[in-house]
C-alpha cells in the first residue's frame, strides 16, 4: 500500500474575502466613530474581512486614528498613502491594493449598521449581482433643517437613497456600494476628473453607467442603510449653492466625456441661463415674503454652471469611445 502524500489530499476551499475600503482626508475625530462603528458590525464567520484605509494626504491625526484601530486588532487594518488629492485618486488607490473577491466601500462621515457586511457583500458572493447599492439615511437630528427648503429637495446631494429604486437600482452611492473583483478588473479605475477633489460629484454614478454598459448588474440592497453624519456646516446657502456648481460641472463632463452630447449652439443658453439667475437672484426678496420657490436659485446656479462647463469641452477628444471603453 502507498501512502498518499499530503500533496494528493483535497485542500479546504478559501472563505470568500471581502475588502472594507475607506478614503479619508483631515477628518480624524469623524473617522474615529467611522471605524468604531465597522469594529462593531457582525463579520461573519465564513468570510475574510479586511479593513483597508486610504489617507489622502492628511495633514491632521488620522494617522494615529487608524494606528488606535489597528492596535485594538479586532480585524485586520491596512493604510495606504495617496498623497494626490482627490477621493477618485484614493479610491483608485484602494483598488489597487486589494485583491479580495468583493470590494466594500464606505465613507469616513457614516455609521454602519450591524449587518452591514453581510447584507451588502452576500448577494455579489451567491452570484445574484455584480454590484450592490445600499442605502443611506441621516441621523434622526438632522431630519429638522433637511425638511426645509432649499433643502428638502436637495437631499440626494448629501447621498440620501430615499428616491433610488429598490430593485433595479441605476447608480450607486459611495458611502455605502460593493464591488466584485470581476467588475474591477474589468472597468479599472475610478474617474480622477470626477468626484471631490476634482469636479466634485460624479464618479460613482459613471462608474455605475460603465457597468452597467459592460453588461454587469447592480442590485439593490437599500435595507442595509448607513446613516450619514456628514457636517452640518454644509447646509448653509452658500454651501449649497457651491454643490449646485459642481454638480453642474460634474454633469457637464460626464455628459460630454460619456453620453458625447452636442455642444453646439451653447452661447445662447449661457446667456439664458445667466439672466435666469440674475432674475431668480431678484425675485428672493419677495420669495421670503411669500414663501415657495426656494429650491429654483440653486437650480438656475447648476444649469449655469452645466453650461459653462460644457462649452469648454468643445472641440476636446471625448475620453471614453462610444463602446464605454475609457481612452485617456
Amino acid at each position: 500500500m502507498i501512502a498518499s502524500s499530503s500533496a494528493d489530499q483535497p485542500q479546504p476551499a478559501r472563505p470568500a474575502s471581502v475588502s472594507i475600503v475607506i478614503c479619508t482626508r483631515d477628518r480624524a475625530e469623524s473617522l474615529r466613530p467611522t471605524l468604531r462603528s465597522i469594529e462593531a458590525t457582525v463579520l461573519p464567520a465564513d468570510l475574510a474581512v479586511e479593513l483597508v484605509v486610504v489617507d489622502n494626504g492628511s495633514s491632521d491625526h488620522t494617522a494615529t486614528i487608524i494606528q488606535e484601530c489597528a492596535a485594538r486588532n479586532i480585524l485586520p487594518v491596512r493604510s495606504v498613502s495617496e498623497p494626490e488629492a482627490g477621493l477618485s485618486r484614493a479610491r483608485n488607490a484602494g483598488l489597487r491594493r486589494t485583491a479580495s473577491d468583493v470590494i466594500l466601500f464606505t465613507d469616513d462621515d457614516v455609521r454602519v449598521p450591524k449587518n452591514w457586511v453581510d447584507g451588502m457583500c452576500r448577494p455579489i458572493l451567491r452570484g445574484e449581482a455584480d454590484a450592490v447599492a445600499g442605502g443611506v439615511h441621516f441621523p434622526p437630528e438632522y431630519e429638522s433643517p433637511l425638511s426645509r427648503e432649499p433643502f428638502r429637495t436637495r437631499r440626494g446631494w448629501l447621498a440620501s437613497t430615499e428616491h433610488t429604486d429598490p430593485v433595479r437600482p441605476d447608480t450607486l452611492i459611495g458611502a455605502n456600494m460593493a464591488l466584485s473583483r470581476q467588475v474591477v478588473e474589468t472597468l479599472g479605475d475610478f474617474d480622477p476628473n470626477l468626484g471631490a477633489g476634482a469636479s466634485g460629484f460624479g464618479e460613482e454614478g459613471l462608474y455605475a453607467a460603465r457597468l452597467l454598459a459592460a453588461g454587469f448588474r447592480i442590485k439593490g440592497a437599500l435595507e442595509t442603510s448607513v446613516e450619514h453624519h456628514f457636517d452640518l456646516s454644509r447646509l448653509t446657502e452658500p454651501a449649497l449653492f457651491k454643490m449646485a456648481e459642481r454638480m453642474g460641472r460634474s454633469t457637464a463632463y460626464a455628459d460630454y466625456h460619456w453620453e458625447h452630447c452636442d455642444v453646439t449652439r451653447v452661447g445662447p443658453k449661457i446667456r439664458r441661463a445667466r439672466l435666469l439667475l440674475a432674475l431668480e437672484v431678484l425675485a428672493r426678496p419677495w420669495r421670503a415674503v411669500f414663501g415657495g420657490g426656494e429650491w429654483q436659485a440653486t437650480q438656475r446656479a447648476m444649469t449655469l454652471a452645466y453650461w459653462q462647463e460644457l462649452e469648454t469641452f468643445a472641440g476636446q477628444p471625448r475620453r471614453y469611445a462610444p463602446d464605454g471603453t475609457f481612452v485617456r
